[in-house]
């Protein structure tokens, strides 16, 4: 009896195998409107058994792992019955069929705070382009948050369903682009309940507009997207342009980008063309990041987001839908039909690489060996510090901790993967997961290994040799290749002449390093699930892989060959050899490598400081201070500046008048110059003091759309004092601060066109201002942090201090008299006074929302105040954000 129950048994489980697999294989095609070849439809029945494979798993998760104790944030839902296939019908029209007619947002209510009772107004559709994202069970949704509210400065919110075996891939890339600095989505981990029903964890991510931006503290401008690009040359008409309202002039920049990207690079000024739309640290910063991870996703057609910001005058990459930690580098395709996939023993390529070629814009930049080696540096830097095995398995662990007990929980979870029919999704079970995280962990211990050891592979050629054409000179001459540079002390070398191969002359060398870089030359790339052959661009199946170059050195007669040498034995990440050449080799015997520029075909003389010393000196064009100059203005300099022309400072700007003073203004009455603008991080610590700077105006200078007279941005430790700035005759700053830190000290600014001062993403101290005469606000906030005493307005024509979008003021001792509006404390900012004086304004105190991005009206704190003789005294939308006594003033509650 047992023997025949038990073979029933296993003919009735056999049976519903069979329907389970009949029933997956159908499903593989549900969602595909073609047909596939006989061999496919064969190969197919593997992809039904491993799917059948995960339903059986499946029935045991309860078993063996709990999922009590959530950690992440819950998110839910309520929308109409129906709507849900409504939507996903219209989604499917409109992205497939290109039918554009219907509306694709439904009605539903959102609640954002993990209270299930505490519901907003939202409307819902669909999102994303492929078949994956329309699956009723596991659906990708937007969210558009109804009338003033937002969550976290978004107004549209993406719920994306995790793409990656182990859930978290693109919320990681995401979470390391924006502690590294550059551009990523806001980006949450997140449990989803549609009408109480649990849709297990989501992406809930930030969408490519405005808020992007915003959320990673920069100042908003345009975005360029490319979903749907030729596979051999990119054309801005094929780009999706965002945001270009944001910029009222250089709207041509992006094409610029795409223009530069091709052209052929025949000198150095080509490259610094390139640059000069280009951010060249942050999309060094932003490959190296793509290379430890893993991220291929962004290729030739598809996946490809950048931002121009206009403080910086560069465009740079975003991450954005990353699919990193190895997402596209499991077995592809035929390579699925194997043991290892049925027991989810397949891992995926850790050994693409280094510098793999997968679309235009990395093609159009790796060649040039300044970014080759600045993009390698900064990958073996992450790798050994920030991104160490170590590190990234604490913040993995970390996250894992967070999720695992919602991702149990989840009945339908499924991740991304090519299967032998294309790019599907494939269902997950708990112990798959588990092997998926472990994956995780494993690639990026071995991703680590394989990149230090491909980033140790330096080879260093060096002959000491004599020349035909100079018989009693000695001569250095260094082949090298790798994919670290290698940084020569110079004091070591001596007295030496490098030598131009393309002007054929030598030329003495001052500076303290010596730099050598690689070659590069062409090869094939053999590596089917990144370098595809998918158009006519060679680099569709080849990359650049590193080759010898020559350097040649003449040496001073004193030079000590045996010293050399030693010196030569103590370098790092490099192995040496020493080469024997023939006495009577000729200088064009010398071969180079041509694929790359040669390095010191750069302009490589030393910079001198530019000083201007007690006179008058009339400056007829543009000052540009490089990174490793300095501007020094001594006491008693006068600069009279001709129409139009500016000062723009990379490098340090120490002016001190002292006694005598200095004083910068235009040569011409009634004729502006341009600007005064101290940029970048190399300017920190930066001062001017004992100075007066006048009759200015504004200009764009390397893509950066200014708008003040004298602009400080992108720099910390900037100290201002005893300084008199006044009379700009264009633009809407008198004064201008981005990302910016520092003290000010005795300030008088006034007769300025629109704002005297306007700080943005800025934080200052601030110590005895007066400012007055102002045709809009005299200090303008947005994001920024000011701790200020002794601060003096006057005859401002709108406000005189606006305080904005999550600004802080806190001032001891202020003055405001004869103004529009005294202060205005606006979106979530916070204005903290003790000691003030407001006297006849039209409105003293004023408080609102004015960005629907940001939660509430700004909140005023005030000790010891005297307001007298305004027409109102106080405004406020919001009373719970006054925190004084206010009855006894003259107010109104909006």
């Amino acid at each position: 009896m047992p023997q025949r129950y038990l073979r029933s048994l296993v003919f009735i489980s056999l049976i519903l195998i069979f329907f389970l697999i009949y029933k997956n294989y159908k499903e593989l095609y549900k969602y595909r409107d073609f047909s596939y070849s006989s061999k496919i439809k064969i190969s197919l029945i593997f992809e039904a058994i491993l799917d059948t494979r995960t339903d059986i798993y499946r029935i045991f998760d309860k078993f063996f792992y709990k999922n009590n104790n959530n950690k992440i944030k819950k998110v839910f839902l309520e929308v109409e019955r129906g709507d849900l296939e409504k939507a996903r019908n219209q989604w499917h029209d409109k992205i497939l069929l290109n039918n554009q007619s219907e509306n694709n947002f439904f009605s539903s209510k959102i609640s954002l705070d993990e209270n299930e009772n505490d519901f907003q107004k939202a409307s819902f559709r669909f999102r994303g382009k492929s078949d994956w994202h329309l699956r009723i069970d596991k659906p990708s949704l937007r969210i558009k948050l109804k009338n003033f509210q937002n969550y976290k400065k978004m107004k549209h919110i993406n719920l994306t369903f995790p793409e990656g075996r182990g859930i978290i891939e693109n919320y990681y890339a995401n979470t390391l682009a924006r502690k590294l600095g550059l551009i990523g989505h806001h980006s949450e981990l997140v449990d989803l309940y549609i009408n109480n029903i649990n849709y297990g964890v989501y992406h809930l991510h930030s969408r490519d507009d405005e808020s992007l931006i915003r959320l990673n503290e920069r100042l908003p401008g345009p975005l360029l997207s490319g979903q749907n690009l030729n596979l051999d040359k990119w054309n801005i008409d094929d780009f999706e342009q965002i945001n270009f309202l944001s910029i009222n002039r250089n709207h041509d920049i992006f094409k610029r980008m795409i223009d530069e990207l091709y052209k052929q690079k025949k000198d150095n000024n080509d490259w610094e063309n390139l640059w000069n739309v280009i951010n060249f640290e942050n999309t060094a910063k932003s490959i190296a990041l793509k290379t430890i991870l893993g991220i291929i996703h962004d290729d030739y057609w598809h996946n490809h987001e950048f931002f121009y910001d206009k403080t910086i005058g560069k465009i740079e990459p975003i991450i954005n839908d990353a699919q990193s930690l190895g997402t596209n580098l499991y077995p592809a395709r035929n390579d699925r039909l194997s043991i290892d996939t049925f027991f989810d023993k397949e891992k995926p390529d850790f050994t693409v690489p280094i510098n793999q070629k997968t679309n235009p814009f990395l093609n159009g930049i790796i060649y040039d060996t300044n970014f080759y080696h600045e993009k390698n540096q900064i990958i073996y830097e992450l790798i050994n510090n920030e991104l160490s095995v170590k590190n990234q398995h604490l913040l993995l662990s970390q996250i894992f901790d967070r999720i695992d007990n919602s991702v149990y929980a989840d009945k339908n979870k499924r991740y991304l993967v090519e299967r032998i029919n294309g790019w599907q999704i494939a269902k997950s079970s708990n112990l798959q997961y588990e092997v998926y995280k472990n994956n995780i962990f494993e690639y990026v211990e071995n991703r680590n290994l394989f990149l230090n050891d491909q980033l140790s592979k330096n080879y260093l050629n060096f002959s000491f040799i004599q020349l035909k054409e100079f018989r009693n000179k000695k001569f250095l001459l260094f082949e090298y290749k790798g994919e670290l540079p290698i940084n020569l002390d110079t004091e070591q070398l001596g007295n030496i002449f490098i030598y131009d191969k393309n002007k054929k002359k030598f030329h003495e060398y001052l500076n303290e390093k010596l730099s050598l870089h690689t070659g590069l030359n062409i090869t094939k790339n053999n590596n089917k699930l990144t370098n595809i052959k998918a158009g006519n661009d060679i680099f569709h199946d080849h990359h650049y892989e590193t080759a010898y170059q020559s350097y040649l050195i003449k040496l001073d007669d004193k030079t000590d060959i045996d010293n050399l040498v030693s010196y030569f034995k103590t370098l790092n990440n490099v192995k040496l050899k020493k080469i024997s050449f023939k006495e009577d080799l000729s200088i064009n015997d010398i071969k180079y490598n041509d694929s790359t520029f040669h390095l010191w075909s750069n302009d490589l003389d030393s910079k001198n400081d530019i000083t201007f010393n007690e006179g008058v000196h009339e400056i007829k064009d543009d000052i540009f201070i490089k990174k490793n100059q300095k501007l020094i203005i001594n006491e008693g300099a006068t600069l009279l500046l001709w129409p139009n022309v500016s000062i723009f400072s990379e490098g340090k700007v120490f002016i001190d008048g002292k006694t005598k003073g200095v004083v910068i203004l235009n040569k011409f009455n009634n004729r502006p110059w341009g600007n005064f603008s101290i940029f970048g991080a190399d300017t920190s610590g930066s001062y001017i003091k004992n100075a007066n700077i006048k009759g200015g105006a504004t200009k764009d200078i390397n893509n950066i759309l200014f708008s003040g007279m004298v602009n400080i941005f992108w720099n910390k430790d900037i100290e201002l004092e005893n300084l008199i700035v006044s009379n700009n005759a264009k633009g809407d700053d008198t004064l201008h601060f981005t990302k910016s830190e520092g003290m000010i000290k005795n300030l008088k600014i006034f007769d300025c066109l629109s704002d005297c001062i306007d700080m943005d993403y800025s934080s200052y101290t601030i110590k005895n201002l007066n400012c007055y005469k102002s045709l809009n606000d005299g200090l303008d906030l947005m994001e920024s942090k000011v701790i200020g005493s002794n601060l003096n307005f006057s005859e401002n024509l709108d406000k005189s201090l606006s305080i904005g979008e999550a600004s802080y003021l806190k001032i001891n001792n202020l003055e405001i008299i004869n103004s529009n509006i005294g202060i205005a404390s606006k979106d979530d900012s916070t204005v903290d006074l003790e000691n003030i004086n407001i006297t006849n304004t039209n409105l003293a105190l004023d408080t609102y929302r004015k960005n629907s991005r940001y939660n509430d009206s700004g909140k005023f704190m005030i000790k010891n105040k005297m307001l007298k003789n305004n027409k109102l005294d106080l405004r406020f939308t919001n009373k719970n954000n006054i925190f004084f006594d206010y009855k006894d003033l003259n107010f109104l509650e909006n």
